[in-house]
């Protein structure tokens, strides 16, 4: 679960640097009892409206895969005014089955 998490944020940050150009990005990490969430978020210039029907995002579908492993979700999204959130939720209960 760390390596993943760990790859989400080098994910979310290169791909913030190589195509938005933002002036700034933020991680964070919540936790409750009973779930994970990982996100960063950029104010740089978004996802263009056809991104996911490209080939050349191996990288976050390679990630996409690793989330799912672990029974999670991993969220693109364009955000407002500009910028794009990166977003992993795993659920607890689902990474003590993983790990068992």
């Amino acid at each position: 679960m760390a390596l993943t998490l760990h790859r989400a944020a080098q994910e979310g940050i290169t791909n913030a640097l190589q195509h938005g150009k933002p002036q700034w990005a933020r991680v964070s990490v919540q936790s409750d009892v009973d779930n994970l969430a990982f996100t960063v978020v950029d104010d740089g210039g978004g996802l263009p409206h056809d991104w996911q029907q490209r080939p050349d995002h191996y990288g976050l579908r390679w990630l996409t895969e690793r989330v799912q492993v672990l029974h999670g979700k991993l969220v693109v999204e364009n955000v407002e005014p500009q910028g794009v959130r990166l977003a992993v939720m795993l659920q607890q209960a689902s990474l003590t089955k993983v790990i068992t």
